[in-house]
């Protein structure tokens, strides 16, 4: 199988979000982003195992021989796992941002209309009429 070249992904866009997480959250915010750097590194090898040698692979000892999982993609797959695991726990570190909320026109209707001065009582005499 023909080796391809695999690009890093892009860590400098998560490295730029570090510094929006407030301070008290930063030390573990740094941490886990090391832990991404090194687990991204990880991954791109392990994936170039596998582009280079394939899914599965003859595994021989003694008079055994059988095809099995290649061990890098096992690795891979675990620390794909774990890679979005992390990648989650930094995510939930960022700030909340306000969802923006859309418009009802009914309820703008009915809100505006309860804020409205009501009209005068009517008298029994004015019923009457």
């Amino acid at each position: 199988m023909p080796k391809r070249k695999i690009k890093p992904a892009d860590i400098e866009e998560v490295r730029q979000t570090l510094d929006t997480i407030p301070r008290d959250k930063y030390p573990i915010a740094k941490d886990l982003y090391n832990k991404l750097c090194f687990m991204d590194e990880t991954l791109n090898n392990l994936q170039a195992q596998v582009y280079e040698k394939g899914t599965t692979s003859l595994f021989k000892q003694g008079k055994q021989e059988f095809i099995r999982e290649n061990p890098a993609l096992k690795a891979y797959n675990t620390t794909i796992q774990r890679y979005v695991l992390v990648y989650s726990k930094f995510i939930e570190l960022l700030p909340k941002q306000a969802e923006p909320v859309e418009s009802d026109p009914f309820l703008d209707f009915c809100n505006e209309g309860y804020n409205m001065p009501l009209p005068a009582p009517i008298s029994t005499e004015q019923a009457e009429k």
